[in-house]
């Protein structure tokens, strides 16, 4: 097993970078985007932890420690497949086997964990319906979502949008693998969704907070899933009246088109604006569901991978990029999680 890497490592590219300095979306050419992606997934290996993976000993400030167990190990291994890395590599058979042997408590991690098992090959097949499982009798049907944590009976007192997002795009992914999805948990998820909406056409994180970027991307992928689940038929034969469905999409593309920036979540001023690189990842999944290639009138991909790739790297004076020290083991508290919705995007 290799073991973490010692923190002064410094992860650096033998190759020169297409232009000096930061580069602009303009100039971003194809190598800009695959240097990226190569450091970044080595900067993720350089973050594991010989026995835990990538599970922190403390969650971060500000996070769900309901997540704690599974979550970030998750995450890192869905980024790493997502991007072409093998899962018969030894550092991620033994992430798998920590995730097999592991008992998530938190929704994200169980709902990522899912998307992982979606990744690979049939044999993980068993481990997908165990968690699909799980997030179907974890779902509140009162509230239409899911909790931060695993509460099949009671009250949640105000649901988190992030959290129904993750719980669809799992359930959307085990339904590709051939799991079938309860009708009425996509009904109720597609009709709160709508109810949330601002007349805008932007949803909040919570319905007393502001227009969020990253949650009205979030709403447009919800509604496009549940679109393909639950109303397919209809659209192939020629009956369905989803006129309220497309005044909603509209409307939130509107506001995304309106709002578009790569460098910032749009809308937030507080919490969300922590959390670009997730805002990118959601704005990766309107794009792919939606079929868009430009927000904005900016090339959307362009537009991130740029920022992505300012965010995370410095040109040194031979040309070469290196990883900024915040996104290396002992900077920066989040610099997992960025990493890896950076990746995702990428």
């Amino acid at each position: 097993m290799i073991g973490l890497l010692n923190t002064t490592l410094v992860l650096v590219l033998l190759f020169p970078a297409a232009v000096a300095g930061s580069v602009d979306p303009a100039d971003l050419v194809h190598a800009d985007i695959e240097d990226t992606r190569q450091i970044i997934i080595e900067a993720l290996y350089q973050h594991r932890h010989p026995t835990r993976q990538w599970d922190p000993d403390v969650m971060p400030s500000g996070e769900s420690t309901n997540q704690r167990t599974g979550g970030y190990t998750a995450l890192a291994c869905l980024a790493l497949v997502t991007a072409g890395e093998s899962y018969q590599d030894q550092r991620l058979q033994d992430a798998l086997t920590h995730l097999q042997q592991v008992e998530p408590i938190g929704t994200y991690a169980v709902a990522t964990r899912s998307m992982v098992w979606s990744s690979l090959p049939e044999q993980f097949k068993p481990n997908l319906a165990r968690d699909a499982e799980w997030l179907i009798k974890s779902f509140n049907e009162q509230a239409a979502g899911w909790d931060y944590k695993a509460r099949p009976t009671g009250t949640i007192s105000s649901p988190s949008p992030s959290v129904r997002h993750f719980g669809v795009l799992a359930l959307w992914e085990a339904a590709k693998r051939g799991y079938r999805v309860p009708a009425p948990l996509l009904l109720a998820i597609e009709n709160v969704t709508m109810q949330n909406q601002f007349q805008d056409g932007s949803w909040p994180y919570k319905n007393e907070s502001g227009p969020s970027g990253s949650m009205t991307a979030a709403g447009l992928v919800t509604l496009a899933i549940t679109d393909e689940l639950l109303h397919a038929e209809e659209a192939l034969s020629l009956k369905r009246s989803q006129a309220p469905r497309e005044r909603s999409a509209a409307g939130g593309l509107t506001w995304l088109d309106s709002n578009f920036t790569s460098f910032r979540t749009p809308g937030d001023t507080s919490r969300g604006s922590r959390f670009p690189m997730y805002w990118l990842y959601a704005i990766e999944r309107v794009g792919l569901v939606q079929g868009l290639t430009r927000l904005g009138g900016f090339d959307w991909f362009r537009e991130g991978a740029s920022t992505i790739r300012n965010r995370f790297l410095d040109e040194q004076g031979d040309g070469s990029l290196q990883l900024k020290s915040a996104y290396l083991p002992g900077g920066r508290s989040s610099a997992v999680r960025e990493l890896c919705f950076a990746l995702l995007f990428l």
